[in-house]
């Protein structure tokens, strides 16, 4: 998948791409927590009905409501880590650093299992020379902004090499949340028209 030229990157297109993984978690994160809402109320009204019948301890409905509880709470904690995301994002309070490539970690053959379970447990992983991992799953579309380098996790794999030079988005320079291969996209052209 060799191109002959680097498409043009600007900070934008970048916050483009942020904005389209993170809102796939907001959704995901709203949906769980709407869907344990109701499953906790209903489940938290069955149980007060089984204590109140005496087939159920106060210590044992306190368990099961501390519990809906919790996993409702982490739900929130979720959306709110997610909204502030987006929020550094808008603010453009990224950091965009180069590396190199060191190896590919791709999943063990899944042609036996099933696909959504085989994707949810064994996630592709792009490793850099300075201790840093980029996680992804095959069925991630990234660059959609691109039309001549909009491409899937697989394709993403395939395009890359042990000893390319990537373009690394992060927070605070932690965990890559977006990689981009400089043989595709050129961030310094960007750089060198705003000077």
């Amino acid at each position: 998948m060799k191109k002959e030229h680097a498409q043009l990157l600007k900070k934008e297109f970048i916050k483009t791409d942020l904005y389209n993984f993170l809102k796939f978690d907001f959704i995901a994160y709203v949906l769980f927590l709407v869907i344990s809402g109701v499953a906790g109320f209903f489940g938290i009204m069955w149980c007060v009905n089984l204590y109140s019948a005496g087939k159920m301890s106060y210590t044992d409905l306190w368990i099961y409501i501390a519990l809906v509880l919790i996993a409702f709470g982490t739900c929130l904690a979720f959306i709110f880590w997610t909204v502030i995301n987006l929020v550094r994002i808008k603010q453009g309070k990224f950091e965009i650093n180069t590396d190199i490539l060191s190896n590919i970690n791709c999943a063990p053959n899944a042609a036996t299992k099933i696909n959504w379970l085989y994707e949810r447990r064994w996630p592709e992983r792009l490793n850099f020379e300075k201790n840093l991992t980029f996680t992804f799953k095959k069925r991630n579309v990234f660059y959609k902004w691109s039309e001549a380098y909009k491409m899937d996790g697989y394709s993403l794999l395939n395009s890359s090499a042990p000893g390319d030079k990537f373009y690394i988005v992060s927070f605070n320079g932690k965990a890559p949340i977006m990689v981009y291969n400089t043989r595709f996209f050129d961030y310094k052209a960007e750089q060198e028209q705003n000077l």
